[in-house]
């Protein structure tokens, strides 16, 4: 009993270090970032079970969307991805990186459609699968890098409009479906061995890519390389059925048969194939703006050219085509039927459009104030007078004299209007803003925490700003209560912060001065004295114990 009451004094040092460090057991946040894993998949546990444990594993607070880099390996057992897994997977919203070890089994057939199509995020992937349905990677915006050392067929759309893919690896790939590679501006080599069969316009407006060798080519649909810039083409055995549409071939290399000046006779066919030489017209905005600037015309064909309906230039009107930047060349009408004979660039001719003249508004004539005309004395009418005259009038009572009002002359006097004094609008006074309810806490770590009640913030409050210039949003208060941490101290030389309210415009609506000693402190003994004192209590109670077990 006694041993066991020995060991009372260090479970009291334990607690007490424990109760005086709460801030340190909850130093760990979520804090976004980069995160890479690498998952040694397991059989008997999911893809995403995997990803969440390595996640709480890293104890960085991350989750799933912070995941940007995932490497996928097999166990000692082989794992194989399943459809869910394989949606989990493109659900990452940050994931840039993929790379799933060759080890990795592919449970589906048939990856499913829109694997990662519509993806503004991914940039390069390394996936072992063999067979992918339509739209895989279509407007993958951001694709870099597509490495499918097993991939074998690829439905229509596989990589259409991906404007930055510059890397393709797929040494086994054998069917591509319409539009596969369509859009690839930046692509310039495409090394595909084994490819028998490509959809239609599968590798139109590839514009970068000059040389191709296709040596398993079996199958080419309509136009497959229309509006391309390959200029050297080899094939091995010649195919059965193909067009290639509108491409400058300057060589075409076949077994046995090499045609170098294929274009110069236009238009040709060999093999069943169908290959139309065409030019490429490239019209300048020249100091306006246009949505596209290059057009293909087939070589020898007579038709119009483009009227320059999408340019635009702000003050100016497009008025013709000119083959020199300065008007001094052979000018072409928008629109002009030409015969085309070679590729050509034509820059845009420009007129000011003129600025119209403005309407003067008429002055308006003052309509002058109507004059009032006097107003005439009535003329008092004249008593008859009776005529009797024996019979004398009798003697009126004398009245009261009356004072006699002078008649108007013929000018009218306008009596004087009393001018009206204005009364002073007052300045409303600036009311001081009334005192905020504040809790500040200090911790031993140099860390202070302002807790303020919002409800007692200026009307309009949006934001408080900390002299370092954080500036911390009322939004994010919890239960009421909105809190700051300082790390930095008090800025003023009396020991207080200054916390400045601002509105949605950045607007000063009031400052205060936050003393350091206005709230509680969770702990304002240094923990050096606390132990110290813990480990005396330890010893005096080791003596105490010592001293009963000799007595």
């Amino acid at each position: 009993m006694i041993k066991k009451l020995a060991l009372l004094p260090a479970l009291a040092l334990l607690l007490m270090f424990i109760i005086i460090q709460p801030n340190a057991l909850a130093a760990d946040s979520y804090v976004a970032g980069t995160t890479k894993l690498i998952i040694d998949t397991n059989p008997t546990v999911s893809l995403q079970a995997s990803v969440e444990a390595a996640l709480l594993a890293e104890g960085s607070g991350h989750t799933k969307d912070d995941v940007t880099h995932l490497t996928i390996t097999s166990g000692v057992y082989t794992y194989a991805l399943t459809d869910d897994d394989i949606t989990y997977i493109t659900s990452l919203a940050a994931l840039t990186h993929l790379d799933v070890d060759e080890s990795v089994k592919i449970a589906p057939y048939y990856i499913r459609v829109e694997f990662f199509a519509d993806n503004n995020v991914i940039e390069e992937v390394k996936f072992p699968g063999k067979y992918f349905s339509s739209k895989a990677f279509q407007d993958c915006s951001n694709l870099k890098s597509i490495n499918m050392p097993h991939a074998e067929i690829f439905e229509c759309d596989f990589c259409d409009n991906c404007p930055k893919l510059v890397d393709v690896y797929l040494p086994n790939a054998k069917e591509f479906g319409d539009y596969s590679f369509r859009d690839c501006d930046i692509l310039e080599t495409l090394k595909l061995p084994r490819a028998q069969k490509f959809g239609y316009h599968c590798l139109s407006f590839c514009r970068n890519i000059k040389t191709l060798s296709l040596p398993s080519l079996q199958t080419a649909d309509y136009n497959f390389l229309d509006y391309s810039k390959i200029q050297d083409l080899e094939l091995g055995t010649p195919p059965t059925i193909a067009s290639f549409g509108n491409v400058n071939l300057t060589r075409l290399k076949v077994p046995d048969t090499q045609y170098d000046s294929f274009n110069s006779q236009g238009n040709g066919t060999w093999n069943g194939f169908y290959i139309s030489s065409c030019a490429v017209f490239v019209f300048e905005p020249n100091g306006g703006t246009a949505p596209y600037t290059y057009f293909y015309y087939p070589m020898n064909a007579n038709g119009p050219i483009y009227d320059g309906a999408d340019f635009k230039r702000d003050g100016y009107a497009l008025q013709s085509w000119n083959t020199q930047i300065d008007g001094s060349g052979t000018a072409y009408d928008l629109g002009e039927r030409i015969t085309i004979r070679e590729s050509m660039t034509l820059y845009a001719q420009w007129e000011p459009i003129p600025t119209p003249t403005p309407t003067p508004v008429p002055t308006a004539t003052p309509t002058p104030a109507p004059t009032t005309a006097p107003t005439a004395k009535p003329t008092a009418t004249p008593r008859r007078t009776s005529s009797t005259t024996n019979t004398p009038a009798p003697t009126p009572s004398p009245e009261p004299s009356a004072t006699q009002t002078p008649a108007p002359s013929g000018e009218v006097t306008a009596t004087p209007v009393p001018a009206i004094s204005e009364t002073p609008i007052p300045t409303p006074t600036q009311t001081p803003p009334a005192a905020i309810t504040t809790d500040v806490v200090s911790t031993d770590d140099g860390k202070t925490v302002v807790n303020i009640d919002v409800t007692s913030l200026p009307q309009g409050t949006s934001a408080v700003k900390l002299p370092s210039g954080q500036v911390v949003p009322v939004d994010t208060a919890e239960n009421g209560m909105l809190t700051i941490e300082v790390f930095d101290g008090w800025n003023n030389e009396d020991g207080s912060i200054t916390l400045v309210m601002i509105d949605d415009d950045e607007v000063a609506l009031g400052s205060y001065n936050i003393e350091s000693s206005s709230g509680k402190a969770s702990s304002n003994i240094p923990i050096w004295i606390i132990i110290v004192l813990v480990g005396v209590m330890a010893i005096v109670w080791g003596v105490v114990i010592y001293s009963r077990k000799v007595a």
